[in-house]
């Protein structure tokens, strides 16, 4: 089993799990400094971005890197980020697969079902099988969190000591894969993609077209 390539799916998945999380200073940091797009260039020819549109993906991260000159950058991250994930009324990618999976069901007779859903428990008694605890209130559901998870088991297996140890967290990723990621990953990224006017958001979702979840499988 090739541990480069596992370590470079973990620190691809990290990075999708950060760009879905609500913009903070260290992001606008990020951008401002290059880091991001330093990290973003090494996944996405890691990744195995096709090289006809590398080109594409560098001009988008030089797009990327002029709005950091422009002022109020962290707002216009999190207006951004409201209004494709979580706008009260019509996100229009809900980040939760709940919801992406069934948007007219919002709501049961016990009120938001967010917390309780069905795939949001299942999401949840998986990080708890791997050891994970959850250190959030959000709900297990959130493709953030999906991602962070995803990532996490791509570096046990690489980190794995054994064959018997490898086989074992292998089996919780085809698992979690299964379940989870291969009922909306790709068609919340594409939907990213389509949806996204910011540079940012714009490059999370070429990286994450850059998955085949079915890789991951066992």
């Amino acid at each position: 089993m090739n541990g480069g390539r596992w370590e470079s799916r973990a620190m691809l998945f990290r990075m999708l799990a950060r760009g879905l999380t609500c913009p903070d200073k260290d992001m606008c940091e990020a951008i401002a400094d290059g880091s991001f797009a330093v990290e973003a260039q090494g996944l996405f020819g890691a990744g195995a971005g096709s090289h006809e549109n590398g080109q594409d993906f560098e001009e988008l991260l030089e797009e990327l890197a002029r709005t950091a000159e422009t002022p109020g950058l962290l707002e216009t991250l999190r207006r951004e980020y409201t209004r494709l994930f979580t706008a009260p009324q019509g996100a229009l990618i809900p980040i939760w697969e709940t919801i992406f999976l069934d948007p007219d069901k919002t709501q049961n007779e016990f009120g938001a079902i967010l917390i309780r859903s069905r795939e949001a428990a299942d999401a949840r008694s998986r990080y708890e099988a791997a050891s994970v605890s959850m250190a959030t209130r959000e709900s297990a559901d959130h493709m953030r969190i999906e991602c962070e998870f995803t990532g996490y088991l791509c570096q046990r297996v690489q980190l794995a000591a054994n064959e018997s140890e490898r086989d074992s967290w292998a089996e919780h990723l085809d698992g979690f894969v299964s379940v989870h990621l291969d009922r909306w990953f790709k068609p919340f990224f594409d939907t990213l993609a389509t949806c996204a006017r910011h540079p940012f958001y714009r490059a999370v979702a070429v990286l994450g077209q850059l998955v085949d979840v079915g890789k991951l499988r066992k």
